[in-house]
Order: C-alpha cells, then structure tokens, then sequence
C-alpha cells in the first residue's frame, strides 16, 4: 500500500482495475530496492510478486498477477528484472 501511494494511487489494491495495476507492479518491479539500495535476490522479487498474488486471491480479486492475460506486462518485466539479476 506504501507503494501505491507514493505513485498517487489511493484505492486499495483490490479495488484497481487490472489494466491500472498492471501498470503499478510493473513500474514496483522496476523500482524495488533493499533500504540500502541494493537489488533484491530473484527469489525475493519472485516471492514479493507472489504474495501480492495470494492478497489479492484472499479479496477475491478475480484474475492472478501470475497467470492472467491481463498482467502479461507485469510477468514479462518481472522475467527481464529475474534475467538481469541473474
């Protein structure tokens, strides 16, 4: 939720729309670092946009991050940012 808001996104993540929060995990891929600015392990990023799945799944959200059409951008950054990690 700190996230969201800090991009100006004031509705709970179970209330966007999957076109606009696409965008928002996509752009949260990207930027995500450790407090000391370093990346985190691909393991970590990987379990982050996991867990995000699973709250939105326990809301009753409707499509999952991680195997929805609708969130094809947020897997193909998320399989560039794991790349470059690695």
């Amino acid at each position: 939720m700190v996230f969201l808001q800090s991009e100006g996104e004031q509705r709970f993540p179970k209330f966007i729309p999957p076109c606009d929060l696409n965008q928002h995990i996509s752009h949260f891929i990207l930027s995500v670092r450790k407090k000391g600015g370093d990346e985190f392990e691909p393991l970590s990023l990987r379990g982050m946009i996991s867990s995000i799945d699973c709250y939105l799944r326990t809301k009753s959200y409707g499509v999952s991050i991680l195997n929805d059409i609708k969130f094809d951008k947020s897997r193909s950054v998320l399989k560039m940012k794991l790349k470059d990690l690695n």
